[in-house]
């Protein structure tokens, strides 16, 4: 059985990172706020992937620059956790670039739209297992629908946006709920029924507590949990988070 996984997001955003709430941003410190203020690298300690997503207003040119890359080699330089990167990728280059400033993975979301070309020729120069297919979504009504550019455009149902993933042979979906996103108020759990895919699936949005964690990271169909929850999980909430799992017989990694 392989082991369940607490997940941490950052999204940057033009030289800060951010907070956000149904995927509107609010910044709140650049990268030394992150290591003098929030202690990140003993938060680090406690998780077991790192994903940064840049969703800055100037990424469109070239994502993997700038303040944004000065921001991840200095933060990889002092945390020691695989780490995932996205936003705005639309060329091997840029992939490649990711893959130097020291990415285990990608993720792509906007390109499984509009793209599927270059997302197949990630999945064949680099391995399914380093390409993520990243998936926002909504629930209107009954159904839930997925949503691209940053959960502005409505794309499709989401089991069609779910089988369009399984042909493109990513390795793995992360589910992000753009209602739940921020609120603390839990995961949306009823998208898990709409998932018989038997792709591994993070899920993320709604993370306020252990408990949120504790409640869904059980299931079956899920391989890890995610959080951007800057201050809900402060000082010892993640280590605590995990000591409180493993009591619940969660299988994780020990640290």
């Amino acid at each position: 059985m392989k082991k369940k996984r607490i997940i941490f997001k950052l999204i940057f955003s033009d030289g800060y990172f951010c907070v956000s709430r149904n995927f509107k941003l609010q910044k709140v410190g650049n990268v030394d706020w992150l290591f003098d203020k929030l202690k990140f690298a003993n938060i680090a300690k406690c998780i077991d992937e790192l994903v940064i997503i840049n969703a800055s207003s100037s990424n469109f040119k070239d994502p993997i620059s700038g303040n944004f890359k000065d921001c991840v080699i200095k933060l990889m330089k002092k945390t020691f956790v695989p780490l995932t990167i996205g936003g705005g990728l639309r060329n091997l280059s840029q992939v490649l670039e990711c893959f130097k400033i020291g990415a285990d993975k990608i993720i792509l979301n906007s390109s499984l739209k509009d793209n599927n070309l270059f997302v197949k020729t990630c999945v064949n120069k680099f391995g399914s297992q380093a390409v993520i297919a990243g998936v926002d979504f909504k629930k209107n009504g009954t159904k839930f629908y997925s949503y691209t550019n940053n959960g502005q455009n409505k794309f499709c149902e989401i089991k069609k946006h779910l089988s369009i993933i399984k042909r493109l042979k990513c390795g793995e979906i992360f589910l992000g709920s753009i209602d739940k996103d921020g609120t603390g108020f839990g995961f949306e759990n009823d998208i898990l029924k709409e998932y018989s895919f038997k792709i591994p699936l993070v899920l993320s949005g709604g993370a306020g507590n252990s408990a949120h964690f504790i409640n869904v990271i059980s299931d079956d169909k899920i391989s890890g949990l995610m959080t951007g929850n800057l201050f809900n999980f402060l000082g010892d909430g993640l280590s605590n988070l995990r000591k409180k799992m493993l009591k619940k017989n969660v299988n994780l990694r020990v640290i």
